[in-house]
């Protein structure tokens, strides 16, 4: 009896460390990583939305993926391993998922709305354009 006790508890803790949002130093570790940090304006962006039905989602509930692409212009650089320069206009393109109800886990990227000044921690892919370099943590006022 005391044996399966102890079975549940440790599978509970199991269960709430699987699910849990990954912690804020880890975040800070993703942004201190990104080759490229640089304070942007958000010029335009384009939102294209696609349901799902995740395996883990109630049969009443679904998740919203919400694809991005974001026109900005670089208005300070930090540091960046392509070269960028203020004044630069560039693309960045991402996803954002609102999880079904009662989800836990690693926080969304926020969406970037027009006007938006914020510092990016992005990655730059072979096209031309920008992806985050620290999941949710990506996209900063501070």
């Amino acid at each position: 009896m005391q044996r399966a006790r102890v079975a549940v508890i440790v599978l509970q803790i199991a269960a709430i460390a699987l699910f849990a949002d990954i912690s804020p130093e880890e975040y800070r570790k993703m942004q201190r990583a990104a080759p490229e940090v640089v304070y942007i304006e958000v010029s335009s962006v384009a939102i294209h939305r696609h349901l799902g039905k995740e395996s883990g989602c109630a049969f009443y509930d679904f998740e919203l993926r919400r694809d991005a692409v974001v026109d900005a212009k670089v208005l300070q650089v930090i540091r960046s391993s392509s070269g960028l320069r203020a004044g630069a206009s560039i693309k960045i393109e991402y996803s954002s998922i609102k999880r079904c109800w009662g989800w836990n886990g690693p926080r969304s990227i926020e969406l970037l709305e027009p006007k938006a000044r914020v510092y990016a921690y992005l990655v730059r892919q072979g096209t031309g354009t920008f992806v985050p370099a620290a999941r949710g943590a990506s996209f900063s006022i501070e």
